[in-house]
């Protein structure tokens, strides 16, 4: 009886450790998955940041 209560405690833990490791695996791969739309989301700011400064050169051109 207290080896089968044994089983079933390891068993628990067990299945509580592979839970844990698989919500630390899926966040590990959500916060790499955020990292590089961070980083693609950056360089598209960046350009349209540089295409931007270039039309305000041009529209000053233009004034002039």
């Amino acid at each position: 009886m207290a080896n089968q209560q044994f089983k079933n405690e390891v068993n628990f833990w067990n299945g509580k450790c592979t839970t844990l490791k698989r919500d630390l695996e899926y966040q590990e791969r959500y916060v790499e998955k955020y990292k590089e739309d961070n980083k693609r989301l950056d360089e598209e700011n960046d350009l349209l940041k540089k295409h931007l400064e270039i039309k305000e050169k041009e529209i000053n051109l233009m004034k002039k």
